[in-house]
C-alpha cells in the first residue's frame, strides 16, 4: 500500500504546483510575446477574444508597437485588482520611449477575456471641469434594462427645463464604466456636466461588458453596444419628463461606429453625433492610438526621466 500512497501523494502535489494564479498567467503571456510564440498566446484567450483576433493579427500588432513606443525592453511590476466581478492584472511594460500597463481581464476559467494597453495610473484625482455650473443641473441614478440584465446609469438633467433635448452617451471599446474613466479622466462625465450646464439632459451607463463580462460568451456589436442603447432610448421616451424631447446618440470611438446602426434600428433616435468614430478595423485603429497615448501628459517627472 505504501507505494500506491506515495504515488497518490506525488500526483496530488503535482496538481497543486501546476495551478497558476492570474498574475503568473499574465507574466507567462508576456514571456510568450517576448519569444514570439503567438499561437501559444492565442490559446490563452477565451471565446469572445478568439472571435476577434487570431495569432497572425496578434503578431502584426506586437510587431508594430516599436514604431510608436520604441523597442520593447522588458516588464517589471505586476498588480492585481478587482473591477466589479472581473479579475484584472496589470503588467508594467517598458519601452524605449515610455512605460505602459498591459492590462488583462480574466474569466472564472482563467481565460483572457480582455487585453489592452493603458497609461500607468495617475496619482491625481478627478477634478470637476471649470465649465460645470453645478447649480444648474441635478443627477439621479437610473439603470437601463435589457432582458434580465440591469446596467447602472446616471441621468443628468438641467433644472427648471421642460422636455429638454436628451443625449445618450456611448463609450468606446472595452469594459468601460458610465464615465469612460481612464486614470483621473472621465470623458463622458465631463460631457454630461457640460451639456447639462447648458440645458441639455444626458444619460450614460456602465457597459454590459463591464457589468456582465464574465458571463458573456460571444460578444458582438449588438451585445456590447447596440441593444442596450436602443433600450436606453425607449426607457427615456417613457419618462414623462422627456415625452416631447428629442433624443440623440453621442458616441465615442466604438460607440460612434455603432451610432448609425442604432439610429436605423430605433424610431426614438432623432440624430447622432460621432466622436472619433473609426471607419477602419479596430486592430488597425489601436496601433495609431499608441502614438497618441504616448503624447499625453500621463507620466510623472520621475517616470519620464526613466523612459
Amino acid at each position: 500500500m505504501k507505494p500506491i500512497y506515495t504515488l497518490f501523494l506525488f500526483i496530488f502535489l503535482s496538481s497543486i504546483s501546476i495551478a497558476q494564479t492570474n498574475e503568473e498567467l499574465s507574466v507567462s503571456f508576456i514571456q510568450k510575446l517576448e519569444r514570439q510564440q503567438f499561437d501559444s498566446c492565442f490559446a490563452m484567450f477565451d471565446t469572445s477574444m478568439a472571435n476577434k483576433f487570431n495569432a497572425g493579427m496578434l503578431e502584426g500588432m506586437w510587431g508594430q508597437i516599436p514604431k510608436y513606443m520604441g523597442e520593447y525592453k522588458g516588464y517589471s511590476t505586476v498588480e492585481s485588482s478587482k473591477k466589479d466581478s472581473m479579475d484584472i492584472v496589470a503588467v508594467r511594460c517598458e519601452f524605449a520611449k515610455t512605460k505602459m500597463d498591459l492590462q488583462f481581464a480574466y474569466n472564472d476559467a482563467q481565460k483572457i477575456m480582455g487585453m489592452y494597453f493603458v497609461p500607468p495610473k495617475s496619482k491625481n484625482a478627478y477634478v470637476t471641469p471649470e465649465y460645470a455650473q453645478q447649480n444648474k443641473y441635478y443627477e439621479t441614478k437610473i439603470a437601463v434594462k435589457t432582458g434580465t440584465m440591469s446596467l447602472p446609469g446616471a441621468l443628468c438633467v438641467p433644472n427648471n427645463t421642460k422636455n429638454p433635448p436628451v443625449v445618450i452617451l456611448l463609450a468606446g471599446s472595452g469594459p468601460n464604466d458610465k464615465d469612460e474613466s481612464l486614470g483621473p479622466n472621465k470623458a463622458l462625465k465631463d460631457l454630461a456636466i457640460g451639456l447639462a450646464s447648458n440645458g441639455v439632459a444626458t444619460y450614460r451607463y456602465d457597459k454590459r461588458t463591464l457589468v456582465y463580462g464574465k458571463d458573456m460568451k460571444n460578444v458582438d456589436l449588438n451585445s456590447e453596444v447596440i441593444e442596450d442603447a436602443i433600450n436606453a432610448a425607449a426607457m427615456l421616451k417613457k419618462n414623462p419628463d422627456f415625452k416631447n424631447s428629442k433624443v440623440y446618440i453621442v458616441g465615442h470611438s466604438l460607440g460612434a461606429m455603432c451610432a448609425p446602426l442604432i439610429a436605423s434600428k430605433s424610431k426614438q433616435i432623432n440624430g447622432i453625433v460621432l466622436l472619433a468614430g473609426n471607419a477602419r478595423p479596430l486592430e488597425d485603429v489601436v496601433l495609431d492610438q499608441y502614438n497618441y497615448i504616448y503624447g499625453l501628459d500621463s507620466l510623472d517627472a520621475e517616470e519620464k526621466r526613466n523612459c
